[in-house]
């Protein structure tokens, strides 16, 4: 699984010393229009990689007014359709380097509750057993919108 690695054993405990590492390369995310979307770097290693993001190839830093960077994750404020695209994480430390590509769709809030009440509705057919949980999904589906 994991690639030129180095353990360290100390006396108590021992830890693998290598470049950063990912179980997944691609991934996708489906955010709002006006919601706040966060973005999770699934990469790891030790020592802990600093890790960059970039969207369509362009390197987000400070000067992006809506989307601030944490150790791992990627907040992007009041999401809108600009917002969708590929975004890269990139995981760096003394041993290596490695990307995770990130796939953002931004949908409209109505987009979510078609597809919802479509999927609600083929639940509710003659003959159709429906679960406690398709119940509570459909109840909360009905309050939340």
């Amino acid at each position: 699984m994991y690639k030129n690695v180095i353990m360290v054993l100390t006396k108590y405990f021992y830890f693998f010393l290598g470049p950063p590492q990912a179980e997944q390369k691609e991934m996708k995310k489906i955010g709002r229009i006006g919601e706040n979307v966060r973005l999770v770097c699934p990469i790891g290693g030790f020592p802990a990689p600093m890790v960059e993001w970039s969207k369509n190839g362009e390197k987000i830093d400070y000067m992006w007014e809506r989307h601030r960077t944490g150790r791992k994750s990627l907040k992007i404020r009041n999401a809108n359709e600009d917002d969708t695209g590929v975004f890269t994480c990139k995981g760096i430390n003394g041993f290596g380097s490695e990307e995770v590509r990130i796939e953002l769709i931004i949908v409209g809030k109505f987009q979510g509750i078609n597809y919802k009440l479509k999927l609600s509705y083929s639940l509710i057919q003659p003959n159709n057993k429906i679960t406690l949980k398709q119940l509570s999904y459909l109840y909360l589906l009905v309050i939340k919108y």
